[in-house]
């Protein structure tokens, strides 16, 4: 397992940057026909949402949000 240290201010800048990608990335799921490619952008889209609460649950357990 690889484990990064990060400031609370670090952690919220990149979970801002996250959920940024995550909501472009939904309106790219809606325009996009190819099924295929759906799948594949709702997988990563399913990633960056569990990383996300991965960030939050951290964050909430070092007592600092």
């Amino acid at each position: 397992m690889i484990q990064i240290e990060l400031t609370h201010e670090d952690v919220n800048m990149l979970r801002e940057i996250l959920a940024s990608h995550l909501s472009q990335l939904r309106m790219e799921i809606a325009c996009t026909d190819r099924k295929d490619f759906r799948d594949y952008l709702r997988k990563r889209g399913e990633f960056l949402e569990g990383f996300i609460q991965d960030l939050e649950r951290e964050q909430a357990a070092s007592g600092k949000g």
